[in-house]
């Protein structure tokens, strides 16, 4: 299936970065070593920046916009390393999964629609994510001047071409794989949920086709295969929640960045009035616009998710489960009905629901912050 493809292209590049959870050689060591060590000094030499050349509010305008990426970036790289048994039972647990026939050739043609879907999303995913950097690397061609992309210290004369060109060559560098450590690292999470998905859906199939017979005793064939479903929907549940596990720290620090991406990415869009002058145009539209569509695409996968979570209730209710005459699968489904409703749902940090509802929450939080620092900054000045 397609969502194999993403998957096994996140493990390749994984490998690649020497990140592999089931590859661990001296090489790959290396690789991950000298990879997450320069990605870590470019970052703390990005935050010395900031503070090395704050004055006010007003300094931090063309300093600050990398950070919160830099932030998540460092935070799923070292998650990759700490977490590195946890994310192999990730991937043994998607090994373990049902065949895509196991209900017939009906339910094998729609996951395999759903999967197509999936990799048409992953590509538009891509081409958004990568048009966005290169809008965002376009900034010293909008400017007519020798400008960095996010204002650094320089410790030599920025006007020397010298100097101009070293910095602007790891900058690039380092933006390049702020765009590449994003988009690798959310569709891997992404394609985790997907299979989530399609696996639920393989338990609804079985549950709307199983052959109750509304007379007689406990048919012992149904009520095998009513058990076989149950444990796989207690094996999809417990995917469901090593990815809570394994994604706790990470989505919180997302969430967390994301929203001091926005609420700065807004105040300095309007710092000197309405509308914007180009420069800021081009530098803050395409950030603001990939920081809320990568914060979206997270919640509406969570939101699709827990609502197929949910469904398998309904199923059930909408089956014969009241059928008097065999007790035991009554109780079967009774019990499937109750565990679909508890808190086996995607979340942030196991604090908040990854849905829409979020969504909506962090925009609020967002744009009041804004207002609140908007109020400071006017009342300064």
């Amino acid at each position: 299936m397609e969502e194999e493809y993403v998957m096994r292209y996140g493990l390749s590049v994984l490998n690649l970065l020497g990140l592999h959870p089931f590859k661990s050689t001296v090489f790959g060591i290396i690789k991950a070593t000298i990879y997450i060590g320069l990605m870590g000094l470019i970052y703390c030499y990005d935050l010395a920046s900031v503070v090395i050349q704050y004055e006010n509010i007003r300094s931090l305008a063309d300093s600050v916009d990398s950070f919160p990426s830099g932030q998540q970036s460092i935070v799923k790289l070292l998650s990759m390393v700490i977490l590195r048994k946890q994310i192999k039972i990730l991937y043994n647990m998607v090994d373990q999964k049902w065949p895509d026939n196991i209900y017939g050739k009906e339910l094998e043609d729609e996951l395999q629609k759903l999967s197509k879907r999936f990799k048409k999303f992953c590509h538009t995913f891509k081409t958004i994510y990568f048009s966005a950097g290169v809008l965002y690397l376009c900034k010293p061609l909008t400017m007519f001047s020798k400008i960095l992309f996010t204002d650094w210290y320089t410790p030599c004369d920025i006007t020397d071409n010298y100097c101009y060109t070293y910095f602007l060559v790891i900058q690039i560098i380092y933006l390049s794989a702020l765009v590449f450590n994003a988009f690798v690292f959310d569709i891997i999470f992404h394609a985790f949920l997907f299979h989530a998905y399609c696996e639920l859906e393989k338990i609804k199939y079985g549950l709307e086709h199983l052959k109750i017979s509304e007379d007689g005793t406990d048919d012992k064939t149904v009520y095998k295969e009513f058990c076989n479903i149950v444990n796989y929907h207690n094996f999809t549940l417990k995917f469901l929640d090593k990815i809570n596990d394994v994604y706790y720290l990470q989505l919180l620090n997302h969430f967390a960045t994301i929203v001091a991406a926005i609420v700065f990415g807004i105040f300095f869009l309007n710092i000197d009035g309405f509308p914007p002058p180009p420069d800021k145009l081009s530098k803050y539209i395409p950030y603001l616009l990939t920081h809320q569509f990568q914060l979206y695409m997270y919640c509406v996968l969570g939101e699709i998710v827990y609502n197929q979570v949910n469904s398998i209730s309904e199923v059930v209710y909408h089956s014969k489960w009241y059928t008097k005459r065999q007790p035991k699968l009554t109780r079967g489904m009774l019990m499937v009905m109750m565990v679909s409703n508890l808190k086996n749902k995607p979340t942030i940090g196991n604090i908040w629901k990854l849905n829409l509802e979020t969504f909506m929450q962090v925009i609020k939080t967002a744009m009041s912050f804004h207002a609140f620092m908007q109020t400071v900054y006017q009342t300064d000045n």
